[in-house]
């Protein structure tokens, strides 16, 4: 499956709440998901990122299932849309209460940055390693030079758009016409979602569970290279 590139939106139409078949989807999307995190092999499709689950540990894969058209009741299995928890909430950039389909309402707690030369997912994959930092004690002060790094990048989105709210940039698509929701990627393309230390903590820390031996061989040059 051919996807186009990953750039911030929304969710529009019909919200689970004010939907009153919102429970019988809901209770074919749980009784579907395993399959189809199963038939990706436990992998999001955006960025690579494994989390595979461990029947013997009783650990659910950590990843979530996005339905591609937005629409909780079409439960086709070509609907269903293996995601990371970061990339999936590029899907997402309004929605601040957690929803059975994984995304984790993290709006609140999301900055816009202009990074054009760093893919959604590159930038994905760099803040979900440095959250792994954050939770070691002989990096994170290096972890926590790189997030200062990188919120320097969120400084001209507010200086030229008045914001650097995730949750603005949401208030401004839910308003858009749905043609010119659907050309938005010409605009944001180079705009990448930031996510607050305590989320990268978070997935940082699922991440050395998922893999364990991920290699860290020198923030202070990652840090150092994003600096130039």
């Amino acid at each position: 499956m051919q996807f186009e590139p990953l750039c911030i939106g929304i969710k529009r139409g019909v919200f689970r709440a004010n939907d009153v078949n919102s429970k019988q989807a809901d209770s074919v999307f749980e009784s579907t998901r395993s399959q189809s995190l199963r038939q990706a092999s436990y992998r999001c499709v955006r960025c690579g990122y494994e989390s595979p689950e461990d029947v013997k540990k009783r650990r659910k894969s950590v990843l979530h299932v996005h339905h591609q058209d937005n629409d909780h009741n079409n439960n086709e299995p070509e609907n269903h849309v293996p995601h990371c928890s970061l990339d999936h909430a590029y899907h997402h950039i309004g929605c601040d209460a957690p929803t059975i389909g994984g995304s984790r309402g993290w709006a609140s707690q999301m900055l816009i940055a202009y990074a054009p030369e760093l893919a959604s997912e590159d930038m994905n994959q760099l803040q979900r390693a440095t959250g792994a930092a954050l939770t070691d004690a002989k990096e994170a002060e290096v972890a926590k030079e790189i997030i200062d790094l990188l919120a320097v990048l969120a400084l001209p989105v507010r200086d030229v758009l008045g914001s650097f709210h995730a949750k603005d940039f949401a208030a401004c698509f839910d308003k858009m016409s749905e043609a010119d929701y659907e050309q938005r990627d010409s605009t944001v393309a180079g705009l990448r979602v930031l996510f607050h230390p305590d989320i990268l903590k978070q997935v940082g820390s699922e991440m050395l569970v998922d893999a364990p031996l991920f290699p860290v061989k020198s923030w202070e040059g990652v840090a150092s290279g994003l600096g130039k």
